[in-house]
């Protein structure tokens, strides 16, 4: 989070000639001095005094002082961005910020930019005799000291079926699965290469090929 925080920061600073307002900025500042300066002198060539002369350059200056614009703008953008913050939402360059409101449409280019997070078991698909049930207990019983989204998931979806976990042993943890025993019988869970020989034995070519458009954990027993 480093580096789009010093984005984020770096944003709230940004050259104060970007965008609409800050343009004009660019030209009215110099445009008030020069009038300020232009009725101090018309002033004198009508004859008044030098008091009266810088007195009502003075009064040209203050009133059309751009100060209160010049704040309100990095004000403004501050704001802007510390409201998007608290929704979730980084901002990289001001200017495309400022562009949000000509959007039509919105690409996000990964998984997980507007979900939760959070695993959902929606689905089990089974090869054998074995029931639903009892297929989810083997699994979350295997998985009860595991973190990872897809055990919690499991887990969850468990005590929600109201089924009975029982304590796995020889429990194995590799790198991309998990292996032990539940009841005396070997139970393995992780992914698609994890469990390569036994995805191959237990289903058909067409099945396989189902398979590998959706999102899955294997689990062999």
């Amino acid at each position: 989070m480093a580096t789009p925080k010093r984005s984020a920061q770096g944003s709230q600073t940004d050259d104060a000639t970007q965008g609409r307002t800050d343009r004009v900025l660019r030209w009215f500042v110099p445009l008030v001095i020069a009038l300020a300066a232009g009725t101090g002198v018309t002033c004198l060539m009508l004859g008044l005094s030098t008091e009266a002369a810088i007195l009502r350059s003075l009064t040209v200056l203050v009133i059309s002082c751009p100060c209160t614009l010049g704040i309100a703008v990095p004000l403004a953008r501050i704001a802007g961005i510390s409201l998007a913050g608290k929704k979730g939402i980084i901002v990289r360059e001001f200017s495309s910020f400022e562009q949000a409101t000509t959007l039509d449409a919105i690409v996000f280019d990964k998984t997980g930019t507007i979900t939760h997070g959070q695993w959902k078991l929606l689905k089990i698909i089974r090869t054998g005799s074995m029931t639903d049930e009892d297929a989810l207990a083997l699994a979350a019983s295997l998985e009860q000291e595991s973190e990872h989204y897809i055990a919690i998931e499991l887990r969850n979806r468990a005590k929600q079926t109201g089924l009975e976990l029982v304590d796995p042993s020889n429990v194995r943890i590799s790198d991309n699965g998990i292996t032990g025993y539940v009841n005396n019988q070997e139970v393995r869970i992780g992914s698609k290469d994890f469990l390569k020989e036994e995805i191959s034995k237990s289903f058909s070519a067409r099945g396989k090929d189902a398979l590998n458009h959706h999102s899955f954990t294997p689990m062999s027993t």
